[in-house]
């Protein structure tokens, strides 16, 4: 291959992958500044998801919250004077942008957010029903909050949020909301069932376990009083009962004990045989040492 043909492809390849030439550098140049837009809206975003400070946070629920009460307040003057109560429907983008920041979801449900949506989902003074477009946005943002004690203790102090939901579920006449606002009512219900189930099971183990309960606790102290009256008994047998003898030392004896308790039967007669021999020597005459000598000797 020669170098013209060489040269002649790479040209080709250069013009392929957009280097060289204006138009390829112009196209290099768009790639390099959707990049750039790209690195610039990731730092942006990750600037906006700094957590703010919390007095700024509960600062901008009361100020939602009280937005929301006046956009209640002005649609339901609105439909009292015959005009179109559109107010709620406007501020609609508002409320879903508010709702959707999980870091605010806890700081709202402390500042009652619930019972303000219920206000929001409260059939009018002639029952008619809010707008199709609030009801079913507010069911989905209602479905997006997780279910757990926290939840069921903010949706106790809601004042009715779970009876209107329900009246939907039974009374919306589009069947996607009466389905969801069903849903809900399953979802938020689910726990409290459970709940429920839970403490009549444990009264029913408390109700069948009572009677060995108290059962074993007549045992306990019909043994704790047989225990007392036995040891009482005991301490008085004791008490009546006769010293048993000590042993007997002789070195508490202030003089020595005769022979006959120290020694065996034989030692005895021995003892007692050299007694009567020595007593007949002490009256005999006086003789050699000798005679004496042989004399106790045949006598014994």
């Amino acid at each position: 291959m020669g170098e013209d043909e060489l040269g002649e492809e790479e040209r080709d390849l250069t013009t392929q992958i957009g280097v060289g030439g204006d138009g390829s550098a112009s196209h290099h140049q768009r790639e390099l500044s959707f990049f750039d837009r790209k690195m610039e809206e990731s730092k942006n975003r990750r600037k906006r998801r700094r957590p703010k400070d919390r007095a700024v946070v509960e600062e901008e629920v009361l100020d939602f919250i009280a937005f929301m009460m006046r956009v209640r307040d002005d649609d339901l003057k609105a439909y009292r004077k015959n005009t179109p109560a559109l107010n709620k429907v406007k501020s609609l983008p508002h409320v879903e942008e508010m709702l959707k920041k999980i870091d605010y979801r806890e700081t709202l449900l402390q500042n009652d957010l619930l019972p303000v949506i219920r206000s929001w989902l409260d059939p009018m003074p002639d029952n008619t029903l809010p707008n199709l477009t609030v009801r079913s946005r507010l069911l989905e943002l209602l479905s997006e909050f997780p279910v757990n004690e926290e939840w069921l203790h903010h949706l106790e102090r809601s004042r009715g949020l779970g009876k209107v939901v329900n009246y939907l579920s039974m009374k919306d006449p589009h069947e996607p909301n009466s389905r969801l606002a069903k849903a809900l009512v399953e979802k938020w219900s689910r726990p409290i069932f459970e709940q429920t189930a839970r403490e009549e099971e444990d009264e029913l183990d408390y109700r069948d376990a009572k009677p060995r309960m108290e059962q074993s606790q007549r045992d306990l102290k019909a043994k704790s009083y047989v225990s007392r009256k036995m040891n009482d008994s005991l301490g008085q047998a004791l008490k009546n009962m006769a010293r048993v003898p000590e042993k007997v030392s002789f070195a508490s004896f202030a003089r020595r004990p005769d022979e006959v308790t120290q020694l065996g039967e034989e030692d005895a007669e021995f003892g007692k045989r050299r007694r009567s021999v020595d007593k007949k020597a002490s009256r005999a005459p006086k003789l050699g040492k000798e005679k004496v000598r042989s004399y106790s000797v045949m006598d014994r």
